[in-house]
């Protein structure tokens, strides 16, 4: 299991995507239809088994993770 977050979403036209940085400070670009209904940036991910789940934390923990993550990639 991975634990991450959206930190962007964009379309060129044709396609969108999602750019997800997990836990272990690696990025995915996945497209848009791969994840969860209504995701939007700053939502906080679960992925196991291939299938991205969001993360129904509380909104602190999510700020902490993500400032947390943000520092380590900076």
């Amino acid at each position: 299991m991975l634990k991450g977050f959206v930190s962007s979403i964009s379309s060129d036209g044709d396609e969108t995507t999602a750019v997800i940085i997990l836990e272990n400070q690696r990025s995915f670009i996945l497209p848009i239809e791969m994840l969860p209904r209504n995701i939007e940036i700053d939502d906080f991910v679960i992925i196991e088994n291939g299938i991205v789940t969001i993360d129904p934390e509380t909104d602190e923990k999510k700020e902490l993770l993500r400032s947390t993550l943000e520092k380590l990639l900076n």
